[in-house]
């Protein structure tokens, strides 16, 4: 994305009530965006049903499914992590 479709999709969420612009703390030519406590409570009231859900199902899973879902969630983070990096890199 261009500096400038960031830019009008902050000023859209600002102007909405949902992210707040503030002077970052060491460098004066950088703005840091906040989540406003607007979006956290809609961020939360949207994703309790799912949360609940999600644990309700985390529960039902024996141990020895735990530990297969908790191998590949390790994989699956070294991975996103690796293809992050190496498109920073580039």
């Amino acid at each position: 994305m261009t500096s400038g479709a960031v830019t009008a999709i902050a000023d859209r969420l600002t102007e909405s009530g949902h992210l707040e612009r503030a002077p970052h703390p060491s460098d004066r030519r950088r703005v840091l965006l906040k989540r406003t406590q607007k979006t956290e409570e809609e961020l939360s009231e949207e994703i309790a049903p799912m949360a609940q859900e999600l644990l309700e199902l985390a529960e039902s899973l024996t141990d020895e499914e735990l530990q297969a879902v908790g191998r590949f969630m390790e994989r699956f983070i070294e991975i996103i992590q690796r293809t992050a990096a190496e498109a920073c890199a580039r």
